[in-house]
């Protein structure tokens, strides 16, 4: 698209045309989310009310994945979250990957399944291997060990 075709369509959306494209996918996809009724809230289990409130979510952080490319585009990773419950998990900051990583009822999370579960269901890391981290517990657990080594994944 030529500068004056852009500048055309800009003025006459009010708008960046790539903003106003996005907003329009926002509205299509809310139309849909509402008619499924799918807007239940992935983090807090509450109506989503308004299409200010959506987000789209993912169940496990792409962030905390060995594979982050495929985690951010795994359609079955994919859930709807208000905005404000998806934004306070905050895993931009690795202290705060850390503390999310143990829960304050001392309830450990899995990298894979994305849950909360209790100690037991973890193997603790080996001896020698916790430099760095302050989590004893290895990042899955022992079910999704399992589930990815029959994958064939590495750890």
């Amino acid at each position: 698209m030529s500068d004056a075709q852009h500048h055309k369509r800009k003025k006459l959306l009010g708008m960046n045309p790539g903003t106003a494209a996005h907003r329009l996918r926002k509205m299509i996809l809310w139309k849909f989310v509402v008619q499924t009724g799918v807007n239940i809230c992935y983090r807090c289990g509450k109506e989503i009310t308004s299409i200010d409130e959506l987000s789209i979510d993912h169940k496990r952080s792409w962030l905390l994945s060995e594979t982050p490319l495929e985690t951010f585009f795994d359609l079955d990773n994919i859930a709807f979250s208000h905005l404000s419950c998806n934004c306070s998990v905050g895993e931009h900051d690795p202290t705060e990957r850390i503390n999310k990583r143990i829960h304050s009822d001392g309830m450990v999370l899995c990298h894979e399944c994305g849950e909360y579960l209790s100690p037991d269901k973890f193997s603790l890391r080996p001896e020698g291997d916790m430099a760095g981290r302050h989590v004893p517990y290895r990042p899955h657990c022992k079910k999704c060990r399992v589930i990815r080594k029959t994958r064939g994944d590495s750890y």
